[in-house]
C-alpha cells in the first residue's frame, strides 16, 4: 500500500474551502457512493480513528502535530497489476479507487466531505412551529393553508410526538391511521403524515399529485413504542435519483427506518388544503370518519385522530441527510427534556438503557454473549413492547436479518431465562414476540432465541445455538441521573419457577422429561401428575 498524505487546509478567513459544494451533482453522488461502499472510510478528525478496510483507510496524527494531517492508504501500480493479472474486476476496482482518491484529494473535495461528515449541526428548518398538542384538549389544530407548500421540491418532515393510546382498549382498537399532520383535499392532492399507521404501526406517508398519485405507502418497518417522547418523519428526495424518481426514508430519532424505497413520482403535491394537526379534515371542514378495519370480526370504523400529545413540527425544502436527521432529532429531543446521547460511543440509549447492534461479524450465540461481556453488557432483553420496538428501529440499520437476544433455554429445556438470570413467564402473560406466543421448538436443539426481521415485521424464533448471527447487546449500567417510563414485569427467577406445582410448570412449557427428574431429585412423587 502507498501512503498518501496532506494537510488540512483553513483559509485567512478561517473558514474550510468548499470545494465540496463546488462538485457537481455527478461528482457528489460518486463521492457519496464511493463512503457508503466502504471504499473510503471516513472518521472524525480529532484525533481519533475508525476502523476501515486496507484501502481508503483514513488515519489520525498524534497530538503533538498543531495541524490535523490525515494518511490515507490507497492501492500501489504494483497492486493494481497484480490484480490485473489474477482478477481483473479487482484490478478495474482498485484503479477506480486511486484515481478517485487523489482526484478528491487534490482538488480538495475530500476534505470538504470530511468536514460535512463530522459536523454536528443541522440546516435551519423552513418551518419549526412549536404546538401544544394533546388529543384530550383538542379535536385537531387547523394551521392554515399557507403555513407549508410543497411543490416538486424535495422535503423533509419531522414531529416531536408521544403516542398515548387508551390502556382500557387492545392495541387494535386504538391509535390506528393517525394523522399528524394533514394538508389533503378531498380530490387526494397534497400530503400526510401518518404515524402509526392503520395496519403496521410505523411511520407512514401520503402523496398525492393532481390525479392522486402515488397515494399511500407504508414507508416504515417498524412499530413505534408508546408513551415516550419520539422525533419521527420522513425525508423525500427528488433530486438525485433519476427522473421521476422520489426516495423517501422513514426516521424515528434520527435513525432511518428500513432502506428507504424508491417510487415513479410526477407533478406537484401543491394543495388548497388547510393543513391539519392531529386529524384529517374533507373540504367542508369535517372530520374525516376513518376507514374501517375489516381484518377484525366488528369491522369496526377507526377515526384519523392522533391519541397523545405533538410538541412540534418542522419542514425543510430539501431531504436532510443521515447525520443532519440524526443531530436534529437528538437536539430537538434535549429541548423537551428528552436524553439520548448519554451512552458510551457505538451505544444508543432509550428509556435509561444503552443498546447497541453488532453485524460486523456474525457469532454463535454463546461468542455473541461473551463478546457483550466484554463491553461491560449481556445480550439484550426486549421484556417490554416499547424495548422490542426500539431494538427494531436498531436492527434496522443492519443489512443482517437475524440476530441473537439474551434468552435461552440451555441449561432446562422448555424454562426461558433471560441473561439477567430472570424467567420469562409465558404462562403468566409475560411480554414476547413468538408469532403464536411462545416458541414451537421444532428441534430440540433449538435452545437460543434470535430475531428475525422481515418485510411483516419482526418476531422471535427459537433456534440452534451454533448458528452465526448477528445480535443486539445491553449494557449492565443503566444512564446516570434518568428515570425510567417503561415498567418491566414482575422478575421471576429459576428456582422460584421450579417451586410451583408441576401442573403450572408444565402449562409454562417446561418439559415433562425434566419435571420427572426434577421430582426424583426432590423426592417428589410425579407419577400421578395427570396434568
Amino acid at each position: 500500500m502507498k501512503l498518501l498524505s496532506f494537510v488540512l487546509a483553513i483559509g485567512a478567513d478561517g473558514k474550510k474551502p468548499n470545494k465540496f459544494e463546488e462538485l457537481d451533482r455527478s461528482g457528489k453522488i460518486m463521492m457519496k457512493k464511493a463512503i457508503a461502499e466502504g471504499l473510503l472510510t471516513s472518521s472524525t478528525i480529532k484525533h481519533s480513528s475508525a476502523a476501515g478496510p486496507n484501502i481508503g483507510t483514513i488515519r489520525s496524527v498524534p497530538n503533538s502535530l498543531k495541524k490535523q494531517q490525515i494518511c490515507m492508504d490507497i492501492p500501489t501500480v504494483a497492486e493494481i497489476r497484480s490484480a490485473k493479472k489474477s482478477n481483473p474486476q479487482e484490478e478495474k476496482l482498485k484503479k477506480r479507487i486511486t484515481l478517485k482518491t487523489i482526484q478528491a484529494v487534490m482538488d480538495g473535495s475530500y476534505e470538504e466531505w470530511m468536514h460535512h461528515l463530522t459536523q454536528n449541526e443541522y440546516p435551519v428548518p423552513t418551518l419549526d412551529l412549536p404546538v401544544d398538542y394533546s388529543h384530550e384538549h383538542f379535536d385537531y389544530l387547523d394551521l392554515g393553508k399557507d403555513m407549508i407548500e410543497i411543490g416538486t421540491n424535495s422535503f423533509t418532515l419531522a414531529s416531536i410526538v408521544r403516542m398515548r393510546p387508551d390502556p382500557t382498549l387492545p392495541a387494535d382498537y386504538t391509535n390506528r391511521g393517525s394523522r399528524i399532520l394533514s394538508k389533503r383535499n378531498d380530490a387526494g392532492q397534497g400530503f400526510e403524515l401518518v404515524a402509526p399507521s392503520f395496519y403496521t404501526g410505523s411511520v407512514s406517508l401520503f402523496m398525492g399529485n393532481d390525479v392522486k398519485e402515488p397515494g399511500h405507502l407504508d414507508f416504515g418497518r417498524s412499530r413505534l413504542p408508546d408513551n415516550t417522547w419520539l422525533c419521527i418523519g420522513t425525508s423525500v428526495d427528488r433530486d438525485n435519483f433519476g427522473d421521476d424518481i422520489a426516495h423517501i426514508v422513514p426516521f424515528v430519532n434520527g435513525f432511518s427506518d428500513g432502506p428507504g424505497t424508491s417510487i415513479k413520482m410526477n407533478g406537484s403535491l401543491a394543495s388548497n388544503a388547510s393543513m391539519i394537526l392531529g386529524n384529517g379534515l374533507d373540504d367542508s371542514g369535517h372530520l374525516i370518519p376513518g376507514r374501517k378495519d375489516r381484518t377484525l370480526d366488528e369491522k369496526p370504523r377507526f377515526g384519523q385522530q392522533f391519541e397523545g400529545d405533538i410538541s412540534s413540527i418542522l419542514y425543510w425544502d430539501r431531504a436532510l441527510t443521515h447525520k443532519e436527521l440524526r443531530m436534529m432529532c437528538r437536539q430537538k429531543l434535549a429541548a423537551i427534556g428528552v436524553s439520548t446521547g448519554k451512552c458510551p460511543k457505538g451505544y444508543e440509549q432509550f428509556d435509561c438503557r444503552c443498546y447497541k447492534i453488532v453485524d460486523q461479524e456474525l457469532m454463535s450465540f454463546k461468542d455473541a454473549a461473551n463478546f457483550c461481556k466484554a463491553e461491560g453488557a449481556k445480550l439484550a432483553r426486549p421484556k417490554t413492547e416499547q424495548q422490542q420496538d426500539f431494538l427494531e428501529i436498531l436492527m434496522q440499520q443492519s443489512h443482517m436479518e437475524t440476530f441473537w437476544i439474551g434468552i435461552d433455554d440451555i441449561e432446562i429445556d422448555g424454562l426461558h431465562v433471560w441473561s439477567d438470570g430472570t424467567v420469562l413467564d409465558y404462562s403468566g402473560g409475560h411480554f414476547n414476540r413468538y408469532p403464536t406466543g411462545a416458541p414451537d421448538k421444532v428441534y430440540t436443539s433449538e435452545d437460543c432465541v434470535e430475531e428475525i426481521k422481515s418485510r411483516s415485521g419482526f418476531y422471535w424464533n427459537d433456534e440452534n445455538c451454533f448458528k452465526a448471527n448477528a445480535f443486539a447487546c445491553e449494557l449492565d449500567e443503566i444512564v446516570d441521573n434518568c428515570e425510567p417510563l417503561v415498567t418491566p414485569p414482575p422478575e421471576i427467577l429459576p428456582i422460584q419457577m421450579l417451586d410451583q406445582p408441576f401442573s403450572v410448570l408444565k402449562s409454562a412449557g417446561i418439559q415433562p422429561a425434566f419435571l420427572k427428574s426434577a421430582g426424583r431429585r426432590k423426592g417428589r412423587d410425579t407419577s400421578n401428575d395427570s396434568n
